[in-house]
Order: C-alpha cells, then structure tokens, then sequence
C-alpha cells in the first residue's frame, strides 16, 4: 500500500509532497491544477512510462519522484535536467538501477507488484463496465490462472497424441508396450486433477453472466437515480415556485412602492444638489463683497510694496557702491604695500651713483 509520494520538477509541480491515508484517497482542485500530472508522475515511477523529457518542469532541474510504501521502502525515480541519466534507487538496495528504454529494473517491480489494472487514468472507460464479454473472461481467466489450465491441457492432449503414436509404432514392430501403457495410466492418474475443469468451466461462465448483469444492473441504477435526483430537485423548484406565486401580489406591490421611493429619492438629491449651489453661490457672493470694500486698502498695500520695492533696489545698489569702494581702498592700500616693497628694493639695489646718467640718486 501506498504512504507517501513526492514530487520534484515534473509538469507544473516544483516541489510537493502528498500523505495518503489508508482507504481511498481522493485529489480533487480545478482544471490544469495538476491532477492528471500526479498520475503521470506515478506511471513514470512505476512503469517507465512515459519516455523523453516532455514532462520535465520548463523551468528546469532535476526530476525526481520518491514513493514510500507502508512497509517503508522508498523508491526513487530521478531524470538530469537534460533527460539523459535516469536512474532508480532503492532503500532496501545499495547501489542505483538503470532503467534501459521502457524496462523497469526487476528489484523496483518486485516491491511494488503494480498492474496496468490498478491504476486507473482520467480517459480510461470504468472498469469492466464497457468491456466486451469475451475481455471479462479473458480478465477473470487470468485472475483464476485458468489460461494455465488451459495450456496444461493442450500439453496433456499432445503427451497422449505421442504415446498413442508410440503404442502404434511399437505394436508393429511386435514389442511389448509395457511401458507406455504404465506411462498412459500415470497420464490418466495426473489427468483425474482436472476432472473438476468442466464443472469450474461453467462456474466461470455463470460469474460472468452475472458479472455483465451485475454491470447493467448497476448501470440502469445508476440512472434511475440520477432521474430520481432530478425529480427531486425539481420538485423542490416548483415548490419555491409555489411559494413565490403566492406572495407575487405583495411583491408587485412592494416593487411599485420601490419604483415611487426611488423616484422621490432622486427628485430629492437634485432638490439638495439645487440648495447646495444656492449656497456655494451666496459664499461666492459675500466674499466678493468683501473684496470690493477692501478695493481702496488693496491699492494702498500695492503702492507701498512698489514703494518698498524701489527702495530696496536702491538700497541694493549702494550696498554694492559701498562694497566696491570698500574693495577699492583695499587695493590701493595693498598697491601701496608692493610700492614701498619695491621701493626699498630699488633703494637697495640701486648704486648711488646712476649707471645711465652719472648723476647721484
């Protein structure tokens, strides 16, 4: 039984790990929510199906898929990002197993034990309902091994072809056949197990006649309560319907009652929208009454700030005469500075008698 399946990188799932619960287990989301790609990753695991790369995640990474069974052995399918190294790895085994095309390594089937029957796929018709009646057999005959019995017959029918050709071939040449009659009574003697075939024969067919009734039966169950489940639903409609009937009148009536409010509602609304204008208007009206009566202050206020203005410019500029003149006795007194500077300099390195006119400096 299965206890636990995690999944890495395959289809839409990036990393998810699912418990189950002993019993039956039901997955349930919306459409391309990732139902179906849990199947697939179960198959992949189990049977090496299906093949390439098409289901790695598009985002990429390794794939791999982990199943723990109740018995706690896990076994791990894991596929390279470029889908060449596909390896399985089991916890009761030491070393990994390759997986050769679709071949699945015997110690992985072994621990599962997983027929094509027990896992059924979201296109798959039900099983056994839709099958042909010779496919239930056929599947009954292999549950019950009688396809075994079948090709033990077959074997014995051709022992008993060879030694009755044996007998033959003996008698002529006029030997006894002592033993090949002892060889026919042991054949008869292993024959006697399969007396009971006949009656477990028509046994079989028996269940499979139930079997394919069974199948109808169900069938036509099922659709007889789904046409139950109809007719009560639609009694349960027509009994709401009912009941709307009856208070039909009142509802007329509360309707035009509604219709009249909302009309008043909205006559009212554009009353209040009217009144608000009205005011915003009377506010409008004062404030430029107050602007009016404030006109000859407001002339006033103006010709005091071009006053000011003005005389801030010529403030500024004899801040700016004053700052100039100030620079200027600057660099008079630092001109004054370099000319006794090179004064004393001329002084000094000047001879007293000129070398140009002869006279004493």
């Amino acid at each position: 039984m299965l206890k636990s399946l995690s999944i890495k990188n395959f289809q839409s799932w990036k990393d998810a790990q699912f418990d189950f619960h002993p019993g039956v287990n039901v997955i349930i989301g919306f459409s391309d929510a990732g139902k179906s790609a849990i199947i697939r990753a179960l198959r992949w695991l189990i049977w090496n199906r299906p093949l390439g790369s098409e289901f790695q995640s598009n985002w990429g990474g390794e794939t791999v898929v982990d199943l723990t069974t109740t018995e706690g052995v896990t076994i791990s399918r894991s596929q390279d990002k470029n889908g060449n190294e596909k390896t399985y790895t089991l916890s009761t085994f030491d070393k990994p197993l390759k997986a050769f095309g679709t071949d699945v390594p015997k110690e992985v089937s072994d621990v599962l034990s997983i027929n094509d029957i027990n896992l059924h796929q979201q296109q798959d018709s039900f099983f056994l309902l839709k099958d042909t009646s010779g496919d239930v057999a056929a599947h009954f005959n292999k549950i019950a091994n009688l396809e075994k019995i079948g090709i033990a017959q077959s074997n014995v029918k051709k022992w008993i072809g060879e030694i009755t050709s044996e007998i033959g071939h003996e008698e002529t040449k006029d030997r006894p056949a002592t033993g090949l009659i002892k060889s026919i009574k042991e054949k008869k003697q292993e024959l006697l197990k399969y007396d009971h075939l006949e009656t477990f024969e028509s046994k079989v067919k028996v269940l499979e006649d139930l079997e394919s009734k069974l199948n109808l039966e169900h069938k036509n169950k099922q659709e007889l309560q789904n046409i139950v489940d109809n007719i009560i639903e639609l009694r349960s409609e027509i009994k709401q319907e009912k009941e709307i009937l009856k208070i039909e009148p009142t509802l007329i009536q509360v309707f035009n009652l509604i219709e009249k409010r909302n009309a008043e509602t909205k006559d009212l609304n554009a009353l209040i929208k009217l009144v608000c204008i009205i005011e915003e208007s009377k506010t409008e009206i004062e404030e430029l009454k107050s602007i009016i009566s404030a006109d000859t202050i407001i002339d006033n206020l103006i010709q005091l700030y071009q006053k000011k203005d003005k005389e801030e410019k010529e403030h500024y500029q004899l801040n700016k005469l004053v700052v100039n003149i100030n620079n200027g006795k600057k660099l008079v007194k630092m001109a004054e500075q370099e000319y006794n500077r090179l004064h004393k300099e001329f002084e000094k390195e000047f001879p007293d008698i000129c070398p140009l006119c002869n006279k004493p400096k």
